[in-house]
């Protein structure tokens, strides 16, 4: 089994408009184009005494989830919940780029690759960690999926280093392709012009 990070081109802004719009055709919209692909993913045992993901996606729309207060993201709790909110993120983002790894490699993943290798030679000014864990338009998860990305203007802080040629790393071949498909991932989110949410799931 395998762990995705998902690169999505979109704008905050779309996400955060459609959170309590009320749009029953938008609801419509999104039920439709991302229900089948929930269906086959998980069971219904999966959102325990929670709301299924048809139910998170309609409190969304409807303004319904609890809104952040005195500056402090909402944490999200619910799997329909954060269910709804990645659909939000897929229907208003175009998918740029993705990274996937071994649930064994998790760890490798995070700390030798993520906040190690590429932390290193992508001269960030902030931490990578954000591509995994980040609150968005207010808003965090507490377990998979999770949810993070980086503004526009700080994707260009990247870009000197992500416009140079992809470094390789021969002591590894799994963080060599890491940092293949994290430059790639994240020449794409530049090239779209838009912002980047990251879901990691």
């Amino acid at each position: 089994m395998s762990v995705n990070l998902e690169f999505y081109a979109v704008a905050w802004t779309d996400v955060s408009a459609a959170i309590g719009c009320r749009n029953r055709r938008l609801f419509s919209t999104i039920l439709k184009k991302t229900d089948s692909y929930f269906e086959e993913v998980f069971d219904p045992e999966d959102f325990d005494d929670g709301p299924d993901f048809e139910v998170g996606l309609e409190r969304w729309i409807d303004g319904d989830v609890d809104a952040p207060e005195d500056g402090e993201p909402t944490t999200i709790v619910n799997l329909g919940d954060a269910l709804g909110f990645v659909a939000l993120v897929r229907f208003h983002g175009q998918l740029v780029g993705s990274l996937n790894h071994s649930i064994s490699a998790g760890d490798r993943f995070r700390q030798g690759f993520l906040l190690g290798a590429a932390q290193r030679l992508v001269h960030a000014p902030f931490s990578l960690e954000q591509l995994l864990s980040r609150p968005v338009v207010g808003y965090e998860s507490d377990d998979f999926p999770f949810w993070g990305g980086l503004k526009r203007a700080e994707l260009g802080q990247l870009r000197e280093a992500v416009t140079k040629d992809v470094p390789s790393w021969e002591a590894d071949s799994d963080i060599d392709e890491w940092l293949l498909d994290l430059w790639n991932s994240l020449r794409g989110s530049m090239e779209a012009g838009r912002d980047l949410i990251t879901i990691y799931s």
